[in-house]
């Protein structure tokens, strides 16, 4: 346009630029104003002006997450590519930080562990990637997984998920367990951990424990142990849901002696656990399988806790019984019959004498005989 000045006239003359608003954050941005075929009158300076349009909008960073929460590779697939997005903003250069971690898949045997950092320039988003190799072997162990996790972001918040799970996709078949038969049970030592994978278990000629009537895919162990004392078979650490027996031979037949489905004395849940007051020297037969035919990695340990010794003194009309104060958590018990399943609790009070339980029971003319057993 065009501004005038009238013969005399000197002053100020003005004009009006519009200004366009948007919500796009942009930054501050200029554009310039000139004069020029000035008449009448010489041009002066300046005569260019910048204006700066100061943008109303905060700057947008974004947000730094994985693409996905979980990602899967064939174990001999070499290596697994996790990848990285920024999203909803690129304003200002942006890092972020990545670790793996295992979880069932071990570092150097499953896989190599990696960490490091991913970097966005300003104005830059979309996807940054990394690897991790994974190392193939002979053994199936099932799938296994291990995290990876992002961390420290700078220039950016981080997103969700910031945690991802990757899992290796077992390629070897399983083979039928060593203790799939009773005549092939593996002999357990006290204290001892024993994992087991269950998946090809068979279940032929397998008994059924009287606690599931839907038992299945069952491995063999045995234990005897060292001394006649509380012995705790466990499988808490399994992974999947458990069903445990024990049993006796009896002549050319197996004897149930006590059986579990889900938690027990030491486990909670879907594993399974029994203890039971055993005899040093007996074998013990111990079958454990899955509930509906469950199968996985299977966990099993035997302990053995010695029955205190009972010091029995006769005295005029009453015996009189004691045990190590140290013997915590046993209870008194007694039967006519030191074969019998009728045991009963005894009643007399127990009280303390310097390092020793002990309790006075009255004579009677009926053999008794006496035990500790922790519940």
């Amino acid at each position: 346009g065009t501004l005038s000045w009238a013969d005399g006239e000197a002053g100020s003359k003005t004009f009006s630029v519009p200004i366009l608003n948007d919500t796009v954050y942009e930054g501050n941005e200029t554009f310039r104003v000139t004069l020029s075929g000035a008449t009448g009158a010489s041009l002066g300076s300046p005569s260019t002006a910048t204006v700066t349009i100061v943008d109303n909008e905060t700057p947008v960073r974004g947000t730094l997450q994985f693409s996905s929460s979980s990602y899967s590779v064939n174990e001999n697939g070499g290596s697994v590519t996790i990848t990285v997005t920024r999203t909803d903003g690129s304003y200002g250069a942006a890092s972020v930080s990545y670790t793996t971690t295992d979880q069932t898949a071990v570092a150097g045997s499953d896989y190599i562990t990696r960490s490091g950092t991913l970097s966005w320039a300003d104005g830059e988003a979309g996807s940054k990637t990394f690897s991790v190799p994974i190392l193939n072997d002979t053994v199936y162990e099932g799938n296994e997984t291990f995290r990876v996790t992002l961390s420290g972001a700078t220039g950016a918040s981080l997103g969700s998920p910031s945690t991802a799970t990757v899992t290796i996709v077992d390629d070897e078949r399983p083979s039928v367990p060593p203790n799939d038969r009773f005549d092939a049970a593996i002999p357990m030592t006290a204290g001892v951990v024993y994992e087991m994978c269950t998946t090809a278990a068979t279940s032929a000629g397998d008994p059924v424990p009287s606690c599931c009537r839907t038992f299945g895919k069952g491995v063999w162990y045995k234990f005897s142990p060292p001394a006649t004392g509380t012995i705790t078979v466990s499988t808490c650490d399994s992974d999947f849901d458990t069903v445990l027996a024990l049993y006796t031979m009896t002549g050319d037949s197996l004897k149930e002696l006590v059986s579990a489905d889900d938690d027990g004395p030491t486990c909670s849940g879907r594993m399974a656990s029994v203890r039971f007051t055993g005899t040093e020297g007996t074998m013990y037969y111990i079958l454990v399988g899955g509930c509906k035919s469950e199968i996985g990695n299977l966990r099993i340990v035997a302990t053995v806790e010695p029955q205190p010794a009972i010091v029995v003194v006769r005295q005029p009309g009453n015996i009189v019984l004691s045990w190590p104060v140290n013997a915590v958590g046993f209870s008194l018990e007694c039967a006519t019959d030191i074969v019998a399943t009728n045991w009963r609790p005894v009643t007399q009070p127990v009280t303390v004498k310097g390092d020793r339980f002990v309790v006075t029971d009255a004579l009677t003319g009926t053999a008794r005989f006496y035990r500790l057993r922790k519940p």
